[in-house]
């Protein structure tokens, strides 16, 4: 299917430009003639285009939520679907969602579910998001799906603001020490060896040390500079290519109390998201490849997509993941307990709403543990700067007495 964009004029003598998908231009000019509209220009163009300048958009995942917020609770209330959409639209503020919802609009009105219109902006609508509001049209409960869906993804920002929270206070505290380090050895030092080399005294160790790192640093700062930002562009690079990503999850689970931390966000994930899928209607082997992409975690990923194939193999899921290894025992259990009770969808929400009330839990152990490390450090950085500059201060003091 294509996207179109064309320019008409309605009855009023008005423009009105838009964009609509169809099999091709035969389409465009039935839908423009049976609105009254006289056609004037019409050009194909990607169905990406929208969807990116949307996903630029600096609110989209919050006008993502409000979306599905509004259309699960005015589908509830019986209005029509076209009029929702246009009424979305007519209420957008960012041009960027105003354009993507326009475009919505346009395909659903040339003939296309409203699963395949979203999924032409895949950029914004995740493959999970589409599946479900394609199970939702099926099973004839699109306005559940979308209030289900809303309900996710409040929930996942939710843990990425807790995450991120947890996060940039030690990102916070690791960088004033970073910038302390700099000024004392880019900017102090250097200039605090002149006078203490004219005095006659025998400058103390830790004075000694302090004063090579700081002609280290007069002399050889352009390389380290050079080599700070080659190796923030090497990481940038890499960060790209699966086999790093998939070292850098490894060992991010490995690190204590972190691990552990991104190992439950990674379950919780799992856990909401395949409940969900479940719930609408969506095969188990179709969800297990679905929630692979929203994870967030290679090592994880890795190990469903092991547990998908042993699924298909004919293994239950309890068992694949067992078999699959990487998963905690009280998840596998709880997973085996919904599939003997029939009722795994139920179950997996169980679980999902442990993890939620673990991971602020783990949260607030990892600053805990972190907090005293950093403030040691950095009174032990401020400590060695201060006893470099007052040791030889103290020296001569004593010396002219």
């Amino acid at each position: 299917m294509q996207v179109f964009a064309y320019r008409a004029l309605d009855a009023q003598g008005q423009i009105v430009e838009g964009q609509m998908a169809a099999e091709g231009p035969a389409a465009i000019f039935e839908y423009v003639n049976g609105h009254d509209l006289t056609l004037l220009d019409l050009k194909e163009q990607s169905s990406k285009k929208t969807s990116r300048r949307a996903a630029r958009s600096r609110h989209s995942q919050a006008e993502l939520i409000d979306f599905s917020r509004s259309m699960g609770s005015l589908l509830q209330a019986g209005l029509p679907l076209m009029q929702i959409l246009e009424d979305l639209e007519d209420q957008a503020v960012d041009a960027g969602w105003r354009d993507l919802i326009r475009g919505v609009r346009l395909q659903v009105a040339g003939g296309s579910g409203v699963s395949e219109a979203l999924a032409a902006h895949d950029n914004v609508f995740s493959e999970v998001y589409v599946s479900l509001v394609s199970a939702g049209e099926h099973s004839g409960d699109l306005a559940g799906v979308f209030v289900r869906l809303t309900e996710y993804l409040e929930w996942d920002r939710k843990i990425r603001e807790e995450v991120r929270q947890a996060v940039s206070y030690p990102a916070v505290v690791l960088s004033a020490v970073i910038g302390l380090i700099a000024i004392l050895t880019f900017f102090v030092f250097p200039r605090l060896g002149g006078v203490l080399e004219t005095l006659d005294v025998e400058l103390p160790l830790p004075t000694r040390i302090m004063l090579g790192i700081g002609d280290f640093g007069a002399q050889w700062w352009p390389f380290l500079l050079g080599g700070l930002i080659g190796g923030a562009a090497l990481f940038v690079h890499l960060r790209r290519k699966p086999r790093f990503k998939r070292l850098m999850g490894r060992a991010g689970l490995k690190v204590p109390i972190l691990g552990r931390l991104l190992e439950m966000v990674a379950l919780a994930r799992l856990a909401t998201a395949l409940s969900s899928l479940l719930a609408a209607g969506v095969q188990l082997i179709r969800a297990m490849t679905l929630v692979e992409g929203v994870l967030g975690n290679p090592v994880m990923t890795t190990n469903v997509r092991r547990a998908r194939n042993l699924i298909e193999s004919g293994t239950t899921l309890g068992e694949s993941l067992a078999l699959a290894g990487g998963f905690p025992k009280l998840f596998i259990r709880m997973v085996r307990v919904g599939e003997a009770s029939g009722n795994l969808e139920g179950m997996l929400e169980r679980c999902a709403s442990y993890y939620e009330r673990e991971i602020p839990i783990l949260i607030q152990k990892l600053l805990g543990a972190f907090g005293p490390a950093m403030v040691i450090f950095l009174a032990a950085t401020v400590g060695v700067a201060a006893l470099s500059v007052f040791l030889p201060l103290l020296q001569i003091g004593t010396a002219i007495k």
